[in-house]
């Protein structure tokens, strides 16, 4: 006979607050760079967010609207970047940097 048990605990109990970041580069063209960055928790970032390509660093000066962000429940739709740069390389490395410890 095979007995079950059930945990006195509840899923609230064993959560712990959401730590990082979650983030898509939806494009990447020889002249742009477009996506977005949320805290793992989907809410905004209120620290600077740096896009590195190849050796040159851009600081997102503000971040943009999109609706589809907002109906996935993302930092309210108002995470998003779209970035134009001049760049001659023939490859591109990008990366996304946030200031600061983790959040």
């Amino acid at each position: 006979m095979l007995k079950t048990f059930k945990s006195k605990s509840t899923k609230k109990d064993n959560e712990k607050p959401l730590t990082g970041y979650i983030g898509v580069i939806d494009e990447v063209s020889c002249d742009r760079v477009r996506g977005w960055i949320a805290s793992a928790g989907k809410t905004a970032i209120n620290k600077p967010v740096t896009i590195k390509i190849n050796e040159k660093l851009i600081e997102v000066e503000r971040v943009i609207y999109r609706d589809d962000l907002k109906s996935h429940g993302i930092a309210e739709g108002k995470a998003a970047f779209d970035i134009s740069f001049d760049d001659d390389s023939t490859s591109l490395n990008i990366g996304v940097f946030i200031e600061g410890p983790l959040s």
